[in-house]
């Protein structure tokens, strides 16, 4: 049995920045030391959607609300470790501990080992992260008075008596809070700096940094932008050159002549489609169509795919400045539009491309880009798989306002449709297509939220049809028109 030293909170903390010296020093040495904890149980720590952020800042920018964010430093040494768990520190961290513990020298092993048993979440056990999350829910659903919402574990909501509100938006130890009253903004740091015994850092402004994104305020709106993220991009890949969209017509054609990338190239084309996916699932849906397709391309990249990847980059080094605009209607009514679009065959094995588009008011809250899975035969059966492929995530949306108290701006939501075969066909009567078993079940799918009175559907011109800048590569001003009304740079129309 090897003897075992119980190892107490402050030294967690000296302990884990030696650590993370000394495994950088291991790695520059071509060597590695694996620190992790294995353990059975449930070790799932949450961290919020980017659609729950999207909708609670939609309605933040319609309801000119305030805005608070914080950090707190060292989060996970603040959570108690409930299971046995030990961690082996090798001879070199051994002999790195003693310097901090002289004490400590009487649990080394005959190889200059320690074995300890935590009394803290540290950083690397794969346990921490749970831990941290319940310490911290824990304190605001007993202390601080939020209630944990129902759709999100990382959201949390407090409604006061007099009908004002806040909600927390937690990322592991990085928050974001929107309220009614800035007083209750105050009080919630507060209490925080009293929990955490001033490792706390909180901003209440109109400008933020949060999950790598710039989150500015303006009377009714707010602007999220990751323009420093984008020139960063266009930069490490040398783009100068610039294109006014991010796709030639000919996106979807593959050129089976065209030469491999090399190795290494395809793994730098690899990573450089990651970077942009990233970008293209938070602040820039315009370049989604585009992305979507270079990622199924990324494990036999071609010289072709290379140069539709770079298109892409001179896109964006045309438009780096562009940001996502957040907020309600012209009204300041945070009012749910669904669009689905599709664009029939254009993928090489006869799949249809999907386009789903959710939106609070103005800009993208959700958007998708996406391979349908069937085949459709006709755009009437392209269209109704798409539609009901955003419908689930429409009601998600719905119900999320509903329980952050906006129930009234967020029902009905209204479907955005450019087919009227299915429009008739899903509020009305049978088709031909309703000899194919999958079309109609989707088309009833549909229906019961419109005989609910949860959604409504009317007819959106082609024109009008943000989705469609999801399902193909449009050129020239529609191109731009959908663009401006995707990014919320426009308000859609009430058709």
């Amino acid at each position: 049995m090897l003897p075992i030293g119980l190892l107490a909170e402050k030294d967690v903390l000296e302990l884990n920045e030696v650590i993370h010296k000394l495994k950088a020093r291991l790695c520059a040495d071509g060597r590695r030391e694996d620190m992790s904890m294995f353990m059975e149980g449930d070790l799932e720590a949450p961290t919020v959607a980017i659609t729950s952020l999207f909708s609670i800042l939609s309605i933040a920018g319609a309801k000119n609300q305030h805005i608070m964010t914080f950090d707190i430093g060292q989060a996970f040494l603040n959570a108690d470790i409930t299971n046995e768990v030990y961690v082996r520190l090798p001879k070199q961290i051994a002999e790195l501990l003693l310097k901090i513990r002289p004490d400590y020298e009487k649990f080394l092993t005959d190889k200059g080992e320690l074995v300890l048993r935590l009394n803290k979440a540290l950083y690397g056990t794969r346990e921490a992260a749970k831990l941290w999350y319940d310490h911290f829910a824990n304190i605001l659903t007993t202390k601080s008075g939020y209630i944990k919402s129902d759709l999100d574990d990382c959201v949390f909501h407090r409604f006061n008596a007099d009908g004002t509100k806040s909600t927390i938006l937690l990322h592991v130890d990085d928050g974001i809070v929107i309220a009614d009253r800035i007083e209750d903004l105050k009080e919630l740091a507060a209490h925080l700096e009293h929990e955490f015994d001033g490792k706390l850092e909180w901003k209440i402004d109109t400008v933020h940094k949060y999950l790598g994104m710039m989150i500015r305020q303006l009377p009714d709106r707010i602007e999220v932008s990751m323009e420093q993220y984008t020139k960063d991009i266009i930069e490490e890949f040398n783009v100068t050159k610039k294109s006014r969209v991010p796709a030639a017509p000919d996106l979807f054609s593959i050129n089976d002549n065209s030469e491999l990338l090399p190795e290494e190239v395809r793994k730098k084309f690899h990573r450089g489609v990651a970077k942009i996916l990233f970008l293209a699932c938070r602040t820039r849906p315009d370049i989604l169509c585009a992305t979507i397709f270079c990622c199924r391309r990324v494990k036999k990249a071609t010289v072709e795919d290379w140069g539709k990847f770079l298109h892409i980059l001179r896109y964006l080094n045309h438009t780096s400045h562009l940001c996502l605009i957040l907020g309600g209607n012209d009204n300041g009514v945070a009012e749910l539009g669904i669009y689905a679009d599709a664009a029939q065959g254009v993928n090489r094995g006869g799949q249809s491309q999907s386009g789903i588009l959710v939106t609070l008011g103005r800009g993208s809250a959700y958007a998708k880009s996406a391979r349908q899975k069937a085949i459709a035969i006709s755009s009437f059966e392209a269209e109704v798989y798409s539609l009901s492929t955003v419908i689930p995530t429409g009601l998600w949306i719905q119900d999320f306002i509903a329980e952050c108290g906006y129930a009234n701006e967020a029902t009905p939501g209204t479907i955005y449709e450019d087919n009227k075969a299915a429009i008739h066909a899903i509020k009305a009567g049978k088709t031909n297509s309703d000899k194919t078993r999958h079309i109609r079940i989707r088309k009833l799918f549909t229906k019961q939220f419109l005989d609910s009175g949860r959604l409504i559907m009317t007819y959106c011109p082609t024109q009008e049809m943000i989705a469609d800048i999801l399902t193909k590569p449009l050129q020239g001003e529609l191109f731009e028109k959908l663009r401006d009304l995707i990014l919320g740079y426009t308000v859609p129309s009430s058709h």
